[in-house]
């Protein structure tokens, strides 16, 4: 256990960013009651963000009402801006995850139910979103 623990340190600290972890909570929604995740954020070694998103009692797209075909994931910068970062898949047990990157440092995360799988811009209502928040700072 000890030498696990030193082994992960050390990749840590010889990785620098690899540490800087921050977790995000998902707001409540009316749309998606059940639901619950966290969003764990990372910077790394190019400066980009790392997202990873772990959800659980998520309703499948096409149980919602009007039918969707799939759920995907936005980042939405503090000026307006959003981006699409991907599609989250929805599995038989009602859990979803999802990792992504971004070049934002400041941005909220949103999850929309669509039609299709690559929209141009995000459908409403938002199913799910964080506050805006920034990614951890990287020590050099």
């Amino acid at each position: 256990m000890q030498l696990r623990f030193f082994a992960v340190l050390t990749c840590c600290v010889l990785l620098g960013a690899g540490c800087a972890v921050q977790r995000v909570a998902f707001q409540a929604s009316p749309l998606q009651p059940a639901a619950d995740g966290k969003v764990k954020v990372r910077v790394d070694q190019n400066q980009n963000t790392l997202v990873e998103l772990e959800l659980e009692h998520i309703a499948p797209a096409e149980k919602l009402w009007p039918p969707k075909s799939v759920y995907v994931v936005w980042a939405e910068d503090t000026e307006g801006g959003i981006f699409q970062l991907g599609q989250l898949r929805v599995n038989r047990k009602r859990k979803a995850s999802f990792k992504g990157t971004t070049a934002l440092d400041r941005f909220r995360l949103v999850i929309t139910a669509e039609d299709e799988p690559w929209p141009e811009e995000p459908s409403q209502p938002h199913m799910l979103a964080t506050d805006f928040f920034s990614a951890p700072k990287v020590r050099r």
